[in-house]
């Protein structure tokens, strides 16, 4: 599955009203049932590079 999740300053999900706990991605109030799921990234200097 893909989804695209844009969160604000406060770590509130625009879509779903959602909050979330910016440090480990637990969801604070709202619908959601799930956590945000983590991914490792690493910068080379031009490109952020994101993955599993």
């Amino acid at each position: 599955d893909n989804w695209l999740l844009l969160v604000d300053n406060d770590g509130s999900c625009g879509g779903s009203g959602s909050r979330f706990n910016m440090i480990n991605g637990s969801n604070v109030d709202g619908p959601a049932i799930y956590p945000l799921k983590q991914y490792s990234t690493e910068f080379d200097g031009a490109l952020i590079h994101v993955y599993n």
